[in-house]
């Protein structure tokens, strides 16, 4: 190579390596960010408005008639599942004259081309859609009615030492009983939102007046809830453990031990946690395995019921009834809590019918919490739930009679309080 191609060649050179280093510092425009929405959810170009270039009467035809009556049919005045052709017909007329009609405008025999372009561009002349009625929510029922009391002393006895006072209103959901040593007070609450529907007593006693326990004529003698209460004459009267139709648990009644037989796990049900009710009104619960039945009595205790699971002790709701696994079920309940002692909560939960669906476990402990009891245990339940109120039972389950007469027979109630105004 001679030295002028060299001369050259070298110029070249140095000409392309500038270039490559100014393109190098020329600031790059920065991209455009990618779009973040999913295609599916992207705006879709609007399509154009079709052209409308000719009047229609009674009888034209053509591809852009269809198009037409296709607006019409967006904008609601066909149905969705008409079947469309492309020809005006009396149909047609009638389907344009509602529009106009509903938009406040005079009815045509002619649709001309600027009708056809203003149903084009106007969305708001689409029938406006019938919205569906939403059913109006059935509000929570409980008692309206509020009884005029008779006397009553400082602590809320009557103070006719004699006296007894009963009020029963079926309709309303309220009852009393009222004398100088036992109160009882029954509300039933329905709430169609959670298709539950219980009973709410409260009973209160004073000096001698006591729970009780009502036992057939021998263990392995059953009779309906309502038999039970009228021979007893008992004015309150509640589902117990049933612990008749089971060989096992701590069972006493009236200090009388019936059975001793601890059980080695709680994996089936009912698990025989227990409560136990002492001299002084006062009540406890405890673990399945807590005391033998000499131990109960040399506690001082006048009943042991063997059922649970215990709900709440100490005030503290059982943490395992509180699990999403633990039985996760509805049935009619029955449960009894301690506020004090001689004061005390029943919560009695219909279910298995069109409206009452019953309850899971923490339902009932929350409910029973929320009302200040300190200890409760969930009592035999499902298809044994009853409460009886002066002879007449009050619970329902499935197609439970309002008498009871189809109620499950057991062989023992809890109950509170005696009266001659009992019938039998």
């Amino acid at each position: 190579m001679n030295r002028l191609a060299i001369s050259v060649a070298t110029s070249l050179l140095l000409l392309l390596a500038g270039a490559l280093t100014a393109a190098a510092e020329t600031p790059q425009p920065t991209p455009a960010p990618a779009t973040l929405v999913p295609p599916a959810q992207a705006n879709p170009t609007p399509a154009p408005t079709p052209v409308t270039n000719r009047d229609y009467v009674l009888g034209t035809t053509g591809d852009d008639v269809k198009a037409f009556k296709q607006r019409l049919q967006d904008l609601g005045y066909f149905k969705q599942a008409t079947k469309l052709n492309g020809k005006v017909s009396e149909t047609t007329l009638e389907r344009v004259n509602q529009l106009l009609a509903d938009n406040g405008m005079e009815p045509v025999t002619v649709i001309t081309t600027e009708i056809q372009a203003m149903i084009f561009a106007r969305d708001d002349l689409a029938i406006a859609p019938t919205p569906t009625p939403s059913p109006t929510p059935e509000t929570f029922r409980m008692p309206q009615g509020t009884p005029t009391l008779p006397a009553l002393d400082s602590e809320g006895f009557l103070a006719d030492a004699d006296g007894e006072y009963v009020f029963a209103d079926d309709t309303d959901g309220l009852w009393y009983y009222i004398t100088d040593t036992l109160y009882i007070n029954i509300r039933r609450y329905n709430d169609p939102q959670t298709e539950n529907i219980w009973l709410e007593t409260e009973v209160r006693t004073r000096g001698a007046e006591q729970m009780l326990s009502f036992l057939t004529a021998t263990e392995n003698t059953y009779r309906k809830p309502v038999a039970i209460a009228r021979a007893n004459h008992a004015v309150l009267a509640i589902t117990d453990d049933y612990f008749a139709r089971r060989k096992y648990g701590v069972v006493i009644r009236n200090g009388v031990i019936y059975r001793d037989k601890i059980r080695t796990t709680s994996k089936s049900y009912p698990i025989g946690d227990t409560m136990a009710v002492y001299k002084d009104g006062s009540l406890c619960v405890y673990d399945y395995d807590a005391y033998t039945a000499e131990e109960y009595l040399a506690l001082g205790a006048v009943q042991v019921f063997s059922f649970g699971p215990w709900l709440v002790h100490e005030g503290t709701i059982n943490p395992k009834i509180l699990q999403s696994t633990y039985m996760p079920y509805h049935e009619p309940r029955c449960a009894l809590g301690m506020i004090e002692p001689g004061h005390y909560v029943i919560l009695t939960v219909d279910g298995r019918y069109d409206g009452a669906e019953g309850v899971m476990f923490p339902w009932l402990a929350q409910r029973l919490r929320e009302v200040g009891v300190t200890e409760a245990i969930n009592l035999d339940g499902g298809g044994t739930t009853a409460l009886v109120f002066m002879g007449s039972q009050l619970s329902r389950v499935a197609g439970g009679k309002p008498d009871g007469s189809n109620s499950r027979s057991v062989s023992s109630l809890i109950g509170f309080g005696l009266s001659d105004a009992v019938p039998e």
